[in-house]
């Protein structure tokens, strides 16, 4: 679930949350990060939007359990992201 297929088709990103969510509730953040730095999903925007969608389903059916498993694997994803951007460092504009 999550891992490339035989024959080398590509996994649904509907697998690729699935398996991450497993690996979040395993509680090894490392394992999530490796996951997710494997298969590009960091700057994945349909992956980013796919997760906020699943998390709207879920609030809707009142899914609490997997609402808040997507949620803190959306704020863990939002707070990689910021902390990558602040320690880029910042483009001189040099005048021609």
């Amino acid at each position: 679930m999550g891992y490339e297929s035989v024959g080398g088709r590509e996994v649904p990103l509907i697998d690729r949350v699935h398996r991450l969510m497993h690996l979040w509730r395993d509680g090894d953040v490392r394992k999530v990060d490796d996951y997710l730095d494997d298969y590009a999903l960091r700057r994945n925007e349909l992956f980013l939007r796919l997760i906020q969608s699943l998390i709207e389903v879920s609030r809707n059916e009142k899914a609490t359990e997997e609402c808040s498993l997507l949620e803190s694997l959306s704020n863990h994803l939002g707070a990689k992201a910021a902390k990558a951007d602040t320690t880029r460092p910042l483009a001189l504009e040099v005048d021609a």
